[in-house]
């Protein structure tokens, strides 16, 4: 692991990313925030800095009053965790984050105010206590200041999972080692939790950070936990104090940043309307209206007598006509029973086969023993006739031949192999 102590990049061109000119505010002390809040603000104008400074809370306004302005403050006072909710409506992700984030938190999560930026179903979220918040209105307030973002200190320092940064502030360290995994630790004893958060990302996916860079003057405690984890360290000086704000300005984005700051809601525009001059015509208007909205109520009503009247005229012309049968919806069984009326009925064919079968028959008994008819089934449109009789007399019958005009026949032996008896089956020609 390579270790770049005290070394800071180029400041980046924010022209894109913010505005053309804005101010920012670090807040570097933790807690309640008052006026007499140490604080580090710079100004930066087309990407450059043109005004940089540190002192409480009151120089750090009045340094920045005229331009739009980001404030800073401690992510030890925050809540910096990752949820994912199975919704992208913005007003059921409010609803449903305290109950989802509860079991993370050791208080109630009703008493934070959360802020998210989504990606897709997973929030980057951060909360801030209602009394911290609370605390920075009423400071503001006093000092006549409202500024147009407010942000978590440590998620804009830079860092990600492979390289970490690290602020030495005089009574923190600071921390980003993710896109949205920053904390802030004790200056004095920072070993344990360098080396938790260590460890955590060795067991991790990502695996150990390839590199950390390290701003401000490190401390005994920071060099102990450096040593401990075998790093090779390099000792930069700085001659200038450290500059938070400016360090932080570098990576302070507006289209990423996750604003704490409450919103204001938007302001309806009114109409500037002279009402003496425009009373009497807005008066006739509402007249008009209502006159309007009468007719629709009068035509409305009697359509509605007249649907009735129909709906009873059809229930009875139904019970008279057909008084056996069950009423549900009077025009639409009528429209069926007439519908059922108009249809062809098939003409009767049962008869006709059996007379057909008999003529047949009758001259086939001339030349033998006369034959006798053991059963007559009348399905599907056909008739079948067992016909049981002599050897001699059933091979006159052929295997199949034409009746009459209309129909046509053939033979079939029985299944029991029985030679005294046969299946004469009849159908129409159409049937074949």
């Amino acid at each position: 692991m390579n270790i770049n102590h005290n070394t800071l990049k180029p400041f980046k061109s924010l022209s894109m990313a913010s505005p053309k000119q804005f101010g920012f505010i670090h807040i570097k002390s933790r807690g309640l925030v008052s006026a007499a809040s140490t604080c580090s603000w710079v100004i930066v104008k087309a990407g450059k800095i043109i005004l940089e400074g540190q002192g409480n809370l009151v120089d750090a306004i009045n340094a920045c009053a005229k331009v739009p302005t980001a404030i800073a403050v401690s992510v030890h006072d925050l809540v910096v965790t990752n949820v994912t909710l199975p919704t992208t409506s913005q007003t059921k992700r409010r609803s449903a984050l305290p109950y989802a984030i509860q079991n993370q938190l050791a208080q109630p999560a009703a008493q934070f105010h959360w802020s998210f930026r989504a990606k897709g179903k997973q929030l980057d979220v951060i909360g801030i206590t209602h009394s911290q918040l609370d605390s920075i209105n009423a400071a503001l307030e006093k000092l006549d200041f409202s500024p147009k973002w407010l942000i978590a200190d440590a998620l804009h320092l830079g860092g990600y999972e492979s390289h970490w940064k690290v602020m030495a502030l005089s009574d923190s360290l600071l921390v980003q080692n993710g896109s949205h995994k920053a904390f802030s630790i004790d200056r004095e004893a920072p070993a344990p939790w360098l080396q938790k958060a260590y460890d955590e990302a060795q067991k991790s996916a990502m695996g150990e950070p390839l590199n950390v860079t390290l701003i401000g003057e490190k401390n005994e405690g920071v060099t102990q936990w450096l040593s401990n984890t075998s790093l090779d360290i390099k000792n930069h000086q700085q001659a200038d104090p450290l500059n938070s704000a400016r360090i932080l300005s570098q990576e302070f984005d507006t289209k990423t940043c996750i604003n704490l700051w409450p919103q204001k809601p938007r302001r309806l525009w009114g109409f500037n309307i002279d009402w003496k001059f425009w009373r009497l015509p807005y008066t006739l208007a509402v007249l008009i209206a209502l006159l309007g909205l009468g007719h629709l109520w009068l035509s409305n009503n009697t359509l509605q007598k007249v649907i009735q009247a129909t709906n009873l005229q059809g229930r009875t012309i139904f019970q008279h006509t057909l008084p056996n049968t069950r009423l549900v919806d009077a025009v639409t069984q009528l429209e069926n029973q007439v519908l059922v009326a108009q249809n062809a009925n098939k003409p009767a064919v049962f008869l006709p086969m059996l007379h057909a079968f008999e003529r047949l028959n009758s001259r086939l008994q001339k030349t033998s023993v006369e034959g006798k008819i053991v059963a007559v089934k009348f399905l599907d449109e056909r008739l079948y006739v067992t016909l049981e009789a002599s050897f001699e007399h059933l091979k006159q019958w052929p295997n199949s031949g034409v009746l009459e005009a209309n129909f046509v026949f053939k033979t079939e032996p029985l299944k029991n192999g029985d030679d005294s008896a046969i299946n004469v089956i009849i159908s129409s020609q159409e049937m074949r």
